[in-house]
């Protein structure tokens, strides 16, 4: 009777202990508890023979198997729940008076790396070490740290879990215990407490030997019937079926597909402090493979991603810049006539702001496929979007008005913040700068005369796509093509027509990574990457707006490129981008030509 009853106790103790894991893996594996009661018989019926950390990692890896996800993420919730463990091993060995310094030593290690994982230190000597393996094991080490560190966040960050993970531990050891102690009222023989519940529970070696030694032979074969029976029927209870909770997707602790993302995914986390903001964009991806981190300069991040075997653009922001993700994504939606990304899906929460656009395939920006598609074809898309765009237009009043408010949040406050640069502050004693041989104005001691021209401009202002430069442009192998990354302003069109400028006459995109420029006082050299198919394309934007709005018509569009070139620069100085001064050197090279008009 004893005995079948501490076989049902002992069945109990381990539905609770899969219930436990479950409270936390349910959040990244697709029905896992069958899996997981089928994986639990290795670690008992293995550690008869083995000790039981190798047992147990051994288990992980079949658990991973069944479930088809990451052995990291396994071997991080059981790095968790041997810590748990090993803190109720210890007041119960003390209460049993069963003394075991190597129990004291490992939980006191378990510790350290619980509440200092997340310190700089020990990133950076883990980090190391790892370092001295290949790529390869390299991503499996520090895979292994990630892990732990997001289920150890899972479980600590949020009070409900962490109670209800340490309840569901104390019951499960009590109850293992209780099992044990009717076993041995059965075999009256009490060293067996100490011998199965070491073998249960603490990382100590513990097999078919010990229990020899510390058993009446007769008993032997109990103790291995005490551990046999219970896992063979919850094995077989794990095939019975029954319903677990249903989720349409399953969350990644690392959600990188490819080897080389997660290691640059791994580089940031292991080399920087990991912040909230970290933890926001984090949470906002993990429900897919990321494919490629695409983001930009902007502040806003932007993923590939797959999701449900679908391809998707990803866009999320938090602080100030989801107010300016959702009013880009609000002119998406408005402009759904123009050749726009298709919007899948968004997220909306405080403090942040997320959009999916559908992948635009085998698409290359313009910047690129300039080179690749003619003349003809490459002038064809840009003509055309600038048509389709001129028909979406809506027409705003009061210009005088608004002229102010451009200078003072475009000009005079971009101004004040570039000059916080010590480096760009020094140019302040020059009116004029050379670049490249060609004296140019320094936008730096222009506020007056940039002030006096824009007051005097009396064009319509529209509401316009605001960013329409080469790189926002998205051509495939059919040359179809599709606009995207508004960033939606009031301002006249000449404003739009000057993001093309930025492109074409200032080369932006090639000298916003730029490595070859130099500084000498108020002289700027940079490695001019013009091509003879980029100064055609440039030729025919300032031929198209000449014909349609005359000289002066071109002459606005040079003083927004200056500007578009100042706003560039004082964003580049916030973040410390030392390129920064080239944009200096561009809005020079614009305005001269706005001066010469």
């Amino acid at each position: 009777m004893l005995f079948t009853i501490s076989i049902f106790i002992y069945i109990l103790s381990l539905i609770i202990r899969t219930f436990r894991s479950i409270y936390i893996l349910s959040d990244y594996v697709h029905k896992p508890a069958k899996y997981y009661l089928r994986s639990l018989w290795i670690a008992d019926i293995l550690g008869l023979l083995l000790p039981h950390f190798i047992s147990n990692i051994i288990r992980v890896s079949v658990f991973s198997k069944y479930t088809k996800t990451s052995f990291r993420m396994s071997f991080g919730l059981y790095f968790i729940e041997l810590f748990f463990d090993l803190l109720i091993s210890i007041i119960i060995l003390y209460i049993l008076k069963i003394q075991n310094i190597y129990t004291i030593i490992i939980f006191l290690i378990l510790l350290l790396v619980i509440l200092f994982i997340n310190s700089s230190i020990l990133k950076k000597i883990y980090y190391l070490l790892s370092s001295l393996f290949n790529d390869s094991i390299k991503s499996v080490l520090l895979g292994l740290y990630w892990s732990l560190f997001r289920i150890r966040n899972n479980i600590f960050k949020i009070k409900k879990k962490l109670i209800i993970f340490i309840l569901l531990s104390i019951v499960f050891n009590i109850t293992l215990l209780f099992s044990i102690f009717i076993f041995s009222k059965y075999l009256n023989d009490d060293t067996i407490i100490k011998t199965l519940f070491s073998q249960f529970n603490l990382i100590i070696p513990s097999n078919i030997t010990e229990l020899n030694s510390l058993l009446k032979n007769n008993n032997t074969i109990y103790s291995i019937l005490y551990i046999l029976i219970p896992n063979i029927i919850v094995t077989i209870l794990s095939f019975i079926p029954f319903n677990e909770r249903n989720k349409n997707y399953q969350l990644k602790i690392i959600p990188y597909v490819s080897q080389d993302s997660s290691l640059h995914f791994f580089d940031y986390y292991f080399n920087n402090k990991y912040t909230i903001n970290d933890e926001i964009y984090y949470n906002i991806i993990n429900n897919s493979y990321v494919i490629k981190d695409m983001s930009a300069a902007s502040e806003a991040k932007t993923f590939l991603i797959e999701n449900n075997g679908i391809l998707l653009v990803r866009k999320v922001a938090i602080g100030n810049a989801a107010i300016k993700l959702k009013t880009q994504f609000e002119w998406l939606c408005k402009n759904n006539k123009l050749s726009l990304p298709k919007i899948i899906d968004n997220i909306e929460k405080e403090n942040l702001f997320s959009y999916d656009m559908e992948y635009f395939g085998n698409a290359e920006t313009l910047f690129t496929n300039t080179h690749y598609l003619t003349l003809e074809q490459s002038w064809t898309i840009i003509k055309n979007i600038l048509s389709d765009l001129n028909d979406t237009y809506i027409t705003y009043d009061d210009t005088k008005t608004y002229n102010t408010k451009f200078f003072e949040n475009y000009i005079k406050n971009n101004i004040n913040i570039s000059i916080t640069n010590s480096e760009i502050n020094k140019f302040l004693e020059y009116n004029e700068i050379i670049v490249n041989d060609e004296i140019v104005p320094n936008i730096l001691n222009m506020s007056q005369a940039l002030e006096k021209y824009i007051m005097e401009l009396n064009y319509d202002i529209k509401y316009i796509h605001g960013d329409l430069t080469m790189e926002n442009i998205l051509v495939d192998s059919n040359v179809n093509y599709i606009i995207i990354d508004p960033s939606p302003m009031y301002n006249n069109i000449f404003s739009e027509y000057a993001k093309l400028f930025q492109s074409l006459h200032g080369k932006y995109e090639y000298l916003k990574k730029s490595k070859n420029w130099n500084i000498d006082r108020n002289h700027i050299k940079y490695a001019d990457y013009s091509t003879k198919k980029y100064e055609d394309l440039f030729i025919n934007l300032k031929n198209y707006i000449t014909e349609k709005h005359g000289i002066d018509g071109l002459k606005a569009t040079y003083f927004y490129e200056g500007i578009c070139h100042l706003r560039t620069l004082s964003y580049m100085t916030r973040l410390k981008n030392e390129n920064a001064i080239l944009m200096l050197a561009l809005s020079g090279k614009a305005l001269n030509k706005w001066r010469e008009l």
